[in-house]
């Protein structure tokens, strides 16, 4: 892991080994399962990444991806449901400290 991961979202992608674009396709592919459309991108993903947060229909569909159960998402609240909460992601060391 070369870089500190900042959003939980990418650290539950990142645990599945799934760019932001195969995540947005496995959502669109949740949203079909359901009959529905979901307008996920790449471009969105990064978005729900700097703290923007989905819908309430995009979060079921993520919890579809990430195999979590909708009552954890509604109970939970976004992103404290995405998997990987339950330890701490990882980080890389800061700047050296000055001497």
């Amino acid at each position: 892991m070369d870089e500190l991961i900042r959003h939980p979202l990418a650290y539950a992608r990142w645990l599945h080994g799934w760019s932001q674009t195969e995540l947005a396709r496995y959502v669109k592919e949740a949203a079909r399962r359901r009959d529905r459309r979901a307008g996920t991108s790449r471009q969105r993903v990064s978005l729900w990444e700097k703290n923007v947060t989905p819908d309430d229909f995009s979060q079921y569909l993520l919890a579809d991806v990430f195999r979590v159960p909708h009552e954890r998402v509604a109970a939970l609240g976004w992103p404290h449901w995405l998997p990987g909460q339950e330890t701490p992601a990882p980080s890389v060391p800061g700047p050296p400290s000055p001497s």
